[in-house]
């Protein structure tokens, strides 16, 4: 049994260091902060390094790995530092929310793509700025208001030895965790079930 914890912000825009200013038709990279339990174990960092597991200090940048296709598809490199722009409507009047300095530490790709570990392929993580769970429970939430866009929770599990006679049983304390899960949680969704 493998408990695996997948949070993220809404995609925002991946802006240049300090002031900046939008002009239509202008291009702008938009991405997430996230942050997946056990990552670092299944993941193979191609150049620099995964991030250090803490919150860093006030008026640095937050450390972030990206995955080897966007590093291709934008340029970026390790070392690159951008603000992640968190706001709305930024592209009319721009209500800015937070902005988190953000450096380029790491490039990374799927140890094993085909690992059980991964709830959806590999390649939906392309997008995502990961971090350390760490850092998200603090400076994102700390500089972002409603930080959490959405998160997962799930279990890879080996129902090898789960027979006739135990099918009754767990369907039972399978409804019994939905009802309590909805009632902490209303808006929370059993997406993939044993069932």
């Amino acid at each position: 049994l493998q408990l695996v914890r997948y949070i993220k912000t809404d995609a925002y825009p991946i802006l240049p260091p300090g002031d900046f200013k939008f002009t239509p038709g202008m291009k702008v990279m938009r991405s997430s902060l996230g942050a997946m339990s056990g990552l670092q174990a299944h993941i193979r960092i191609l150049e620099g390094q995964f991030p250090k597991d803490q919150n860093p200090p006030e008026g640095e940048a937050l450390e972030v790995v990206i995955s080897q296709q966007m590093a291709d598809y934008t340029k970026f490199k390790v070392g690159d530092i951008y603000q992640f722009a968190a706001s709305k409507g930024w592209f009319l009047k721009s209500e800015v929310l937070g902005k988190i300095p953000v450096k380029i530490v790491g490039i990374w790709k799927p140890s094993d793509p085909e690992d059980s570990y991964w709830i959806a392929d590999p390649a939906r993580y392309n997008d995502i700025l990961f971090i350390p769970e760490k850092a998200f429970a603090g400076s994102v939430n700390k500089n972002i208001p409603e930080a959490v866009f959405s998160a997962y929770w799930y279990f890879v599990m080996d129902g090898s030895q789960v027979y006739s006679n135990d099918v009754l049983p767990l369907l039972q304390r399978i409804h019994v965790l939905e009802t309590t899960a909805a009632e902490k949680l209303p808006k929370i969704k059993l997406r993939i079930s044993p069932v």
